[in-house]
């Protein structure tokens, strides 16, 4: 497993549903383990490295949104028994409010599973 992190530049009003967009993908292609709360347009996941690389999921992404909006992409760090990640966020609670309505209308939708 391992962590990546993904910051996007889609403004919400040339692309309001960018958040809710960029979340399905990492659920519908990469089964995602975890996923942390928005900070700004910033979203850390946690998926398999084994079977996905870095290349493999930047391409995958840019393929999805053909150009909508730039974004960054990184791996943060591998997670195994030994070490572990820990990341805590300073951010505007505000800027991710609509996070949780954002899951269940997903969850409504079909588009992810609960877990």
């Amino acid at each position: 497993m391992a962590y990546y992190l993904i910051s996007y530049d889609a403004s919400t009003e040339e692309y309001p549903d960018a958040l809710k967009d960029i979340v399905a993908l990492l659920f519908e292609e990469f089964d995602v383990y975890r996923i942390g709360r928005p900070v700004a347009s910033t979203l850390l996941f946690e998926i398999d490295a084994k079977k996905w690389s870095i290349e493999a999921v930047a391409e995958l992404i840019n393929d999805h949104f053909n150009g909508d909006f730039g974004f960054v992409l990184s791996r943060v760090s591998y997670r195994d028994n030994e070490n572990k990640v820990l990341i805590v966020p300073k951010q505007d609670q505000k800027l991710g409010d609509n996070f949780d309505d954002v899951l269940e209308e997903l969850k409504d939708d079909g588009r992810i599973c609960e877990r």
